[in-house]
């Protein structure tokens, strides 16, 4: 079963990278086919997403998903997917590649977009 476990701070946190309509499509949209476990900011784990049957899930757009997903892993999140857990943005979104659940199109749009986030360039993901 996927879960996403996350405190108030991260949820918080995630809205430097995400529009709030986003984050609450998403993560509902994730609740209909997870778990999710709200954690205290100082329990553990309270920023890890087991998305293992979720990824292949299409009945929203694959963008939006990718968009919450890579910004919960650029906060400090780790994303698993089956046995395989990576933590940071880049490493996730090598993951999904690796994995084939990312297309070349969508890897460079995520590259882009989060290249201008270090930059204090970005616009948030709506």
């Amino acid at each position: 079963m996927d879960i996403l476990y996350i405190s108030p701070k991260t949820e918080k946190e995630l809205t430097q990278y995400c529009e709030s309509n986003l984050l609450i499509a998403v993560i509902a949209h994730f609740a209909n086919n997870g778990k999710i476990i709200k954690k205290g900011d100082d329990e553990h784990p309270n920023r890890w997403w087991i998305i293992t049957d979720y990824i292949s899930n299409h009945t929203i757009e694959s963008r939006k998903k990718l968009a919450v997903i890579l910004s919960f892993a650029s906060i400090g999140g780790f994303v698993q997917i089956g046995d395989r857990q990576e933590l940071g943005d880049v490493n996730v979104l090598c993951m999904l590649k690796e994995l084939h659940y990312i297309s070349d199109a969508d890897f460079d749009y995520f590259v882009e977009a989060f290249f201008n986030f270090s930059q204090g360039k970005g616009v948030k993901f709506s």
